[in-house]
């Protein structure tokens, strides 16, 4: 529900964890506490300028991010990704300040970005961005407005002036650039929420953007973006995908470095856990119960088929569809902590590595790093590996 005014008084409103401002989530706390771990000061001023710093530079700006599932803008998700745009900054902002008891809302204007780079304006046919994202939090009885959406590197590299924070006074809008040129004009403002009505920006982006609306299907097909699947395999053999699968074939060119996926795979029983051991590693810590509670509080999975159970989702969403020769081995192998029965996992590819063949002009090598972790946060596998991936086209 958009909200016109907000007082000092009412702004109370804007502490309640939501669908979207999931501010009570794991992954927000974890952001959370990450940001704030080494702040001194922890007046509820200096946290939030942390805060905003965190999420302005910790996830960089890409407004070619830009998601149709709305999934993706829950503050949780957001957590976890390496770049987005003004909308999910936004909401991530505005969890993190409801996690440590700081008022905050999340609102939206419509801009008009003068600056608007050649191949943005493409893309767009405009200048005119709707539902561009901001925050308003509440600091000792007072309001104030930050933008946490362009991070300093961006700022650097395209010349424009860094918003910066200080806890009193407002970090809306680029006005002018580093040359005093005309760069961001607000032209609407849609106000405030408790709640991003995101179906709602959804409906009107892909209205008013199609070009873009169709990249971002492009990318919710493709491998390469960062996608949550829930893999339930270990009950039925199957595999679940939060978005639809598709068939394209991705080359090496089709990757970049630091793209990631995450998937959530399992849980493995204790049935499953004792089959396997008893035909592939029959030792007491996966068959005996009692020696295995004595040892490790209760049975834990053979670390063989712990490593199957992690690389199914990454063979069949990842490898599978794309132009794979063979692969080269693992390296730093480790199984830091075991994995009980009925324990599910968070899996998280990072591609580290994407190198063209100096010997072979039709191939490259693809190199990624895997990580599974419990609902703790606690990793229980890690591996670093490559493979070799065909190029689309051969010395190109």
């Amino acid at each position: 529900m958009t909200v016109e005014h907000a007082t000092a008084d009412g702004a109370s409103q804007f502490l309640a964890a939501g669908r979207y401002i999931d501010s009570d989530s794991r992954e927000v706390h974890r952001f959370t506490g990450s940001a704030l771990e080494d702040l001194d000061d922890q007046s509820d001023e200096a946290r939030a300028v942390r805060l905003f710093e965190a999420v302005r530079d910790g996830i960089r700006y890409d407004p070619y991010s830009t998601d149709l599932e709305p999934d993706a803008y829950r503050a949780s998700f957001v957590a976890g990704r390496k770049a987005a745009y003004c909308v999910p900054k936004a909401i991530l902002l505005t969890a993190c300040l409801r996690s440590v008891g700081i008022p905050a809302a999340v609102g939206f204007a419509d801009v008009r970005n003068h600056l608007t780079s050649p191949k943005l304006a493409e893309l767009l046919q405009t200048d005119m961005f709707i539902y561009h994202g901001y925050v308003q939090l509440w600091l000792q009885g007072k309001s104030y407005k930050v933008t946490p959406a362009f991070n300093i590197e961006l700022c650097e590299k395209f010349g424009v002036k860094p918003l910066v924070f200080d806890g009193t006074s407002d970090a809306l809008f680029h006005e002018f650039d580093s040359r005093d040129r005309r760069h961001m004009e607000y032209v609407r403002d849609r106000g405030i929420y408790e709640e991003p009505p995101i179906d709602e920006i959804l409906t009107e982006m892909k209205a008013m953007y199609p070009r873009l609306a169709e990249l971002s299907r492009e990318q919710a097909a493709s491998p390469g973006k960062a996608v949550v699947y829930d893999q339930q395999f270990a009950a039925r053999g199957g595999a679940v995908a939060s978005s639809e699968a598709n068939s394209a074939i991705r080359h090496l060119e089709d990757f970049e470095v630091g793209e990631a996926m995450t998937f959530k795979v399992g849980p493995l029983t204790r049935e499953e856990i004792m089959a396997f051991a008893q035909e592939w590693d029959p030792q007491p810590l996966h068959l005996d119960e009692d020696y295995a509670k004595e040892v490790h509080g209760s049975l834990i999975a053979s670390g063989f088929h712990t490593m199957m159970h992690v690389m199914r989702p990454v063979v069949t969403e990842m490898m599978a569809r794309s132009a794979n020769i063979g692969g080269f081995g693992f390296d730093n192998l480790r199984w830091p902590r075991p994995l009980p029965p009925d324990e599910v996992l968070q899996v998280r590819v990072e591609v580290t590595g994407v190198r063209p063949s100096k010997s072979k002009s039709d191939r490259g090598i693809l190199s990624y790093k895997i990580e599974a972790k419990n609902s703790e946060d606690q990793t229980v596998f890690v591996t670093e590996t490559a493979s070799m991936i065909k190029r689309r086209e051969a010395g190109t």
